[in-house]
């Protein structure tokens, strides 16, 4: 029992160590600096738990924020990932997707690579 839970203790941390160093290192963020990116979430004001959940933010608030803005120089949103089907010819293949919008006139301009479709 103590070498299986030994074991199940030192797979668990090689996964997240790995995990923390692909994403932060190995597979950045397709962005000039990450480090100037934010987060903008709202949060239900009269939340009962000490950890308010996100909730998702409404195209119209979204460019509400963009029209009073005097920090920020580009705003984008997005969705959660859903499950699509796409159909070429006679071939159908499932795929997550999501959408995302820019709201400003050049939307990518804080990407070096602009919008991108990914096989994931």
């Amino acid at each position: 029992m103590f070498v299986v839970l030994t074991l199940a203790l030192g797979i668990g941390a090689n996964t997240t160590v790995f995990t923390v160093i692909n994403t932060l290192i190995l597979n950045p963020l397709p962005v000039q600096s990450s480090s100037e990116l934010a987060a903008v979430s709202t949060a239900e004001a009269r939340s009962t738990s000490k950890s308010r959940a996100a909730l998702p933010i409404s195209y119209a608030n979204l460019k509400d924020y963009q029209a009073k803005n005097e920090v920020f120089s580009a705003f984008a949103g997005y969705t959660s990932p859903r499950i699509a089907t796409l159909q070429v010819d006679s071939v159908s293949q499932r795929m997550f997707t999501e959408l995302v919008m820019g709201i400003t006139s050049r939307p990518w301009a804080s990407s070096r690579h602009g919008p991108f479709l990914s096989a994931g």
